[in-house]
């Protein structure tokens, strides 16, 4: 599988420019795959040009004529609501739309560094279930890959995480795995990658860097 190079654009946020910057710039640097933030609604933060997200509700042709003016394509949109949430139900299926309308191929989630105090482990591996069933009837509609990415307590475990893939048995359920994550969380990238490797790669967007 040929290794293509992307940039998010949650790496400006700290710099806080516009979308737009975010995307003339990772033209500028030679790459051909974007990863966007997402959010839902709009915010001031937002409307006065210092966020580098793109909100669902914006008009997905304006999006998708920026990025063809740029000879850009989207390789995931980033819904990283917690799946413990609720809300997570309402982000990803929004967020799945979203990508369909602007040909992206695939969107990420996943969990968060605490979950409710008041459900244990394996409570919260079956909430993740009942709300990843539901999000993935759309995904099945929409043709859109569901990635979970380690990027909190249980899913940057490769024991747990193996068992949320297993639990949801769906094609289009993937992992975007995130070498950098898995390394501050105290594991070796490799390693955790050939625990899940085989269960979730696919060909293109199965498996994302």
């Amino acid at each position: 599988m040929a290794v293509k190079m992307g940039i998010n654009t949650d790496n400006w946020r700290l710099e806080n420019p516009p979308l737009e910057s975010c995307v003339r710039r990772t033209a500028e640097l030679g790459v051909k795959w974007i990863e966007f933030d997402t959010l839902l609604g709009f915010d001031f933060i937002e409307g006065l040009g210092f966020s580098p997200a793109v909100s669902s509700d914006t008009d997905p042709l304006a999006l998708r004529d920026l990025l063809a003016e740029h000879d850009l394509k989207c390789s995931c949109l980033d819904a990283h609501y917690p799946m413990w949430s609720y809300r997570c139900i309402d982000y990803m299926t929004k967020a799945i739309l979203f990508a369909g309308q602007i040909g992206c191929e695939a969107i990420a989630t996943t969990d968060s560094e605490e979950f409710p105090p008041r459900y244990d482990k394996d409570e919260s591996i079956r909430v993740f279930e009942y709300h990843l069933d539901l999000v993935l009837e759309v995904a099945q509609k929409h043709n859109v890959v569901v990635c979970i990415e380690p990027h909190g307590q249980l899913t940057s475990d490769p024991m747990t995480l193996t068992q949320i893939l297993e639990q949801n048995d769906h094609p289009l359920l993937k992992v975007n795995f995130d070498t950098g994550n898995s390394f501050i969380c105290g594991h070796d990238p490799v390693e955790f990658l050939k625990a899940v490797v085989d269960i979730k790669a696919s060909e293109p967007s199965g498996l994302c860097s």
